[in-house]
């Protein structure tokens, strides 16, 4: 590799280099709450790599709970804290799950939205949860063939298209409030034949554009507090900023912008730790080793 021109070293050092994570430089870090980040699902390559840090105030069925390589990495590590009712709906834990097939619960493993684990749910059919398995969309051809595992109210939650062909069939076992929060544009479209179940507590924490349109169209529906918390919600949000609740947008992941514009509205300010965005790539620590690697070669 000595012999080779320094661009293609760089190439091969883009492949080998992992992009790092840094908090954002705005955010005043003697004012975050560290014990918080268990709780912040992008926090975890800040945590694996302070690890000393955390590992007495770890929650582990917390961490059982989060998709991303470097909970898995920590939990690989550590196999004697796994927690397997959460561990097991976790798609990113495939690995640990299928060499513990033992261990599994099925249970949980019936909301588990990777394909691999729908492919062990197709082959155990009578291990099923049917609750689990009726909000999973990656699922929904199972309920097709097993349509006794059917709960209505947890397939009103489902935004596969197949789940939405079950519902419209079946108006009548619709459960409305739940339907309130489905992300599929589709649950507007019904919800628009069928206004009376419209309930917009419900459908301000709905994550889909459709559902803001109509939200933007209907003002006298909206719970501000509740569409503070909805990333979904940015551009009603930044129409209405004297109607947000600020304690809540610290939450919202997309938000940021809206956060460091208006720093003196946020009054609990430890509530940001949980919030994903508040890490971004650290592009300065990633060129500097990328520098380092090709360095070695020269």
């Amino acid at each position: 590799m000595q012999s080779l021109p320094k661009d293609i070293l760089f190439n091969i050092g883009t492949y080998i280099i992992e992009l790092k994570s840094k908090i954002l430089d705005w955010i005043p870090q003697d004012e975050l709450d560290f014990n918080a980040f268990i709780h912040n699902k992008n926090a975890y390559q800040y945590i694996y790599e302070h690890l000393p840090q955390f590992i007495d105030i770890i929650d582990w069925d917390k961490l059982c709970e989060i998709e991303d390589p470097y909970a898995i990495k920590i939990l690989e590590n550590n196999q004697d804290k796994i927690s397997w009712i959460p561990l097991s709906h976790n798609s990113c834990a495939m690995d640990l799950i299928e060499s513990n097939m033992d261990s599994v619960i099925f249970e949980s493993l019936s909301s588990n939205k990777n394909m691999r684990a729908i492919k062990i749910l197709e082959e155990n059919p009578e291990l099923i949860d049917p609750y689990n398995i009726s909000d999973n969309p990656n699922a929904t051809h199972i309920l097709v063939e097993y349509p006794h595992l059917i709960d209505w109210d947890f397939l009103s939650l489902n935004p596969s298209d197949l789940a939405f062909t079950i519902l419209e069939d079946n108006i009548d076992m619709i459960e409305w409030t739940v339907m309130n929060e489905n992300p599929n544009p589709k649950a507007i479209e019904l919800l628009k034949k069928y206004p009376e179940n419209i309930n917009g507590t419900v459908l301000c924490a709905n994550h889909s554009y459709a559902a803001m349109a109509f939200l933007e169209e209907h003002p006298e529906l909206i719970d501000w507090s509740n569409l503070s918390l909805n990333p979904f919600a940015i551009k009603l949000l930044e129409k209405n900023l004297d109607k947000i609740n600020f304690e809540h947008l610290v939450l919202n992941p997309k938000a940021l912008h809206i956060l460091e514009a208006n720093i003196y509205k946020i009054i609990i300010f430890e509530n940001i730790s949980i919030n994903p965005a508040i890490f971004t790539i650290d592009t300065q620590r990633y060129n500097n080793e990328l520098v380092d690697f090709v360095q070695i070669f020269l």
